[in-house]
């Protein structure tokens, strides 16, 4: 990869390999290395989440002015002479995480698809695919850090085990299988409530913090709108993509942090 940036010579390199080989490890050092050489470093993924692991990430969408419905005419929405276009001019090195997932920012599905429409929207069906060099990881690194002498077996059996599920080799056939083991709720307040309630059963001291709403003002009715939308009711609403007005933490209860991804 190195020789590529240096020479200049245009080449393009598939990294595939199971979760835990190294993957984001490798993108990440190869991007401090090429910057170390004065070149410039786009680091983009498929979602938020996964972007939050490499180094300067950003989603591709955002990045490469992205439609997130793509068609058969969608287009780029960098314009000419704007800082997106110079920098993916300057670029000697383009990192782009997950892209497997780049149809949706998940698995290729298609609305009431064939098969064959299935696997045609799929990495590998992509005419630039027989120009990618396919690079393989093998060892699972991120078991092997907290491998002893003890756990060796065990961890060589879970390693073999995502293995199974990845060549789907390991399907489930028990229908009572996730009884017991799943919990799915319909709507927010389901989920919040369900949240309180195994939190309450750590016996830890909870801390609770509270969000801040207010409405924006505005010179025609913020009067009106102050008497019929209180503070107290915007408390209450617990919509997609709203975080609830309480935040309560408990040493052993697990969080997200999710950061804003478009920085401009």
């Amino acid at each position: 990869m190195m020789n590529a940036v240096s020479k200049n010579s245009g080449c393009m390199f598939f990294l595939y390999g199971h979760g835990g080989t190294g993957k984001t490890f490798i993108c990440n050092a190869l991007s401090v290395v090429v910057r170390s050489e004065k070149v410039i470093v786009i680091n983009s993924a498929s979602s938020g989440i996964v972007s939050l692991l490499i180094q300067g990430g950003r989603i591709a969408h955002s990045r490469f002015g992205l439609s997130i419905i793509v068609h058969g005419s969608s287009t780029f929405s960098i314009k000419q002479q704007s800082p997106q276009a110079e920098l993916l001019i300057e670029a000697k090195l383009i990192i782009l995480d997950k892209t497997p997932m780049m149809h949706r920012q998940i698995l290729p599905i298609g609305l009431k698809a064939s098969w064959q429409d299935i696997v045609h929207a799929t990495i590998n069906s992509s005419p630039l695919w027989r120009e990618c060099l396919v690079m393989k990881l093998h060892k699972n690194m991120r078991l092997q850090s907290d491998a002893t002498s003890s756990n060796e077996d065990e961890i060589r059996e879970f390693d073999e085990w995502i293995l199974r599920i990845e060549n789907g080799e390991a399907e489930i056939t028990r229908m009572d299988f996730f009884h017991r083991r799943a919990i799915q709720r319909p709507t927010n307040e389901s989920v919040i409530y369900l949240n309180d309630y195994l939190s309450s059963l750590i016996e830890e001291e909870e801390n609770v913090y509270l969000s801040f709403d207010s409405l924006c003002g505005d010179k025609a009715g913020s009067e009106i709108n102050a008497e019929i939308y209180s503070t107290e009711f915007l408390n209450t609403i617990s919509c997609s993509g709203l975080p609830p007005h309480e935040l309560k933490l408990k040493k052993g209860v697990h969080v997200i942090l999710v950061r804003n991804i478009d920085q401009a």
